[in-house]
């Protein structure tokens, strides 16, 4: 029987057809081993070089019955860190972010963004090798690793601590003096008569000056000498740099690094560094100055900015800034005032629609849109950034910034009531907003009380100038009122009673109750929305606001009456006047109420159907049959 079994098998191998069998059996296992490590190559490079725009997506999931879901590759577990750490090989990205073919950069970029898999050297070699803009767009992502940018250039030593000040003051003296633009010549002379002041006072440099006597309200917040001196020229420095002209004096005069070394000084003072960065991003609006801004190393300075958690209004300016400095991706200007608050960093799909926040009166565009000041735990200090980024990802969300007094004791500038007028202050922004892009596309306006009136006056001026501004109202598709006084409120009339005493600014004149300029831009929005150019939501608050002015008072700020435009939907709230911008989560009524509105303004909201007997088995079939 053993003898046998050997015969058997040699016949089997030695048969004339063996061959025919041996051929199939090879072809197919190289066949089916070179398909398979196709597949795997093409699964693994679709997945990470093929781009499907979110708003595929988004419009799938609001107009389609087609589920998509998501299928990860079947990627063995030596293949894909192979191929991952080859594609971002040092010399490879470099190569890619240097190519002359845009998507090719682009994509690089987003994958570098997110990948953290380099050694200090590595980062180095990439940090030497890439180029200004490809900085700047890794900067304005939040997830960048910081490694990659190279430290500014070592700064020229300073002998003594006033020196900051003294060069800040020369450059201010350098500062061309324009005859219509008293504010500015009000906040320079200032400046420079109290630093002349310091210098006569203190011929030994370093000495204690008692200014007391004449800035009281800086002793009192804890100001010292020096500080005080350097936060007026920069105050003075930051409305030149509102002037292309001026800005490029001032860049020749080397404020950007008497900047970097004001960083140094103060490193915890969040006022001084708030007026830094954003005199930074006033520079940045004008592309002359860009390559002096990135050479002088300020890209690192900025992504740190813009990644400051401890102050909105650091982090905020920072993300203007490098707005501006991104010639490749931005188009638009974000001037003073004009904040991006989503998307902050590069995005492949442009947005669809833009979201405008306004505030109120002493409001902010950072701190008027905080969460409910009663929500303990993990909250947010502004929910239009981190709600609508969720619930809106394809809408671009913006927040306009003016100021406002309720006195004009409190005004800084005694010769600015001019320009505090309703229709001076709504030009502004105007001119402002369209050079951030507002009118291109369609857009709703979110205002909380003054910022209401603001909106309409806005839209009145642009219904009223249509080649400069007609795009604006033309795309205009709803606006949401946040306690609104369409009518005015009692603030007013209360301040005019005490005008001696308080000297009412004039946002407040202009908002006494049955004002003759109220009731003119109200019917004039009252007419857009009967003839349907576009939808208002107006919130009303139930609860008077309590105020403290060493004694308190319960105050209706805007009742009901006022808050109600008579056009459109009106929702009445139990909130007082602070708490009714403020919703407490994303359940609340007031947010849910906000983003159906504007969810059903941009054509975002699915209509509702009733399928049939069979397009139900049919739904119950693919559902739970197929992945789409």
């Amino acid at each position: 029987m053993t003898n046998r079994i050997p015969e058997k098998i040699k016949f089997i191998l030695l048969h004339p057809r063996a061959k025919n069998a041996y051929r199939f059996l090879t072809y197919s296992a190289i066949a089916g081993v070179s398909a398979f490590s196709t597949k795997c190559y093409l699964e693994y490079h679709l997945k990470n070089n093929m781009t499907i725009p979110t708003s595929v997506f988004n419009h799938e999931q609001v107009h389609s019955d087609i589920i998509i879901r998501s299928v990860e590759p079947i990627i063995s577990s030596w293949w894909a860190p192979w191929l991952k750490a080859a594609e971002m090989d040092p010399q490879s990205v470099i190569t890619k972010t240097n190519s002359k073919i845009k998507k090719t950069r682009l994509n690089m970029i987003e994958k570098m963004s997110n990948y953290h898999g380099w050694d200090d050297a590595d980062c180095r070699t990439i940090a030497q090798a890439i180029s200004y803009q490809t900085q700047v767009a890794l900067a304005r992502h939040p997830n960048s690793d910081l490694r990659l940018f190279l430290p500014p250039p070592l700064l020229p030593s300073l002998y003594c601590k006033t020196e900051i000040g003294k060069h800040l003051r020369d450059l201010l003296g350098k500062m061309p003096q324009y005859e219509g633009e008293r504010c500015l010549q009000y906040y320079t002379s200032d400046a420079l008569n109290t630093s002349e002041e310091y210098q006569l006072k203190n011929p030994q440099q370093g000495r204690a000056w008692d200014f007391e006597h004449s800035y009281p309200e800086y002793t009192h917040a804890g100001y010292d000498t020096i500080r005080l001196v350097e936060i007026l020229c920069l105050r003075a420095l930051l409305k030149h740099s509102e002037i292309e002209e001026n800005c490029m004096i001032m860049v020749e005069g080397g404020i950007l690094q008497i900047l970097q070394h004001c960083l140094l000084e103060y490193p915890d003072d969040i006022e001084i560094q708030e007026c830094i960065v954003r005199i930074v991003a006033n520079l940045s609006v004008f592309t002359s100055l860009h390559y002096a801004i990135l050479q002088s190393g300020w890209v690192i300075l900025l992504a740190h900015a813009a990644r400051f958690k401890e102050d909105d209004g650091i982090s905020m300016q920072g993300s203007r800034a490098l707005q501006n400095l991104d010639q490749e991706a931005e188009k638009n200007k974000f001037v003073d005032g004009i904040f991006q608050f989503y998307p902050t960093h590069r995005t492949m799909d442009p947005p669809i629609a833009d979201i405008v926040f306004v505030h109120g009166m002493l409001g902010s565009a950072f701190h008027t849109w905080r969460q409910c000041d009663t929500v303990t735990g993990e909250r947010t200090d502004c929910w239009p950034k981190d709600w609508f980024s969720i619930d809106l990802p394809q809408c671009r969300v913006l927040s306009l910034e003016y100021d406002t007094s309720l006195s004009d004791w409190r005004s800084v500038c005694p010769h600015e009531a001019e320009r505090r007028t309703l229709e001076y202050r709504s030009l502004q922004l105007l001119i402002k907003t369209k050079s951030a892009g507002l009118g291109d596309r369609p857009l709703i306006f979110v205002s909380h009380s003054l910022g209401g009136i603001v909106v309409k006056q806005m839209l009145k001026l642009a219904d009223e100038n249509p080649e400069l501004f007609g795009n604006t109202i033309k795309n205009c598709k709803g606006i949401v009122f946040y306690g609104t006084p369409h009518f005015g409120t009692h603030i007013a009339d209360y301040s005019k009673r005490i005008r001696s005493l308080m000297y009412p600014s004039v946002e407040v004149i202009e908002l006494m109750q049955d004002s003759p300029k109220l009731q003119v831009i109200n019917n004039f929005v009252k007419e857009k929305v009967n003839s349907g150019r576009f939808n208002t939501l107006s919130f009303a608050e139930a609860r008077k606001t309590r105020f403290g002015f060493g004694i308190t008072l319960d105050l209706h700020v805007v009742p009901p009456e006022s808050a109600n435009p008579g056009y459109g939907d009106f929702v009445t709230e139990d909130c007082n006047h602070f708490q009714i911008c403020k919703p407490h989560n994303r359940n609340n009524s007031i947010y849910i109420c906000t983003l159906d509105f504007i969810k059903k303004n941009f054509g975002l909201i699915k209509q509702p159907s009733v399928p049939d007997e069979e397009e139900d088995k049919l739904e119950g079939f693919l559902d739970s049959s197929f992945y789409w």
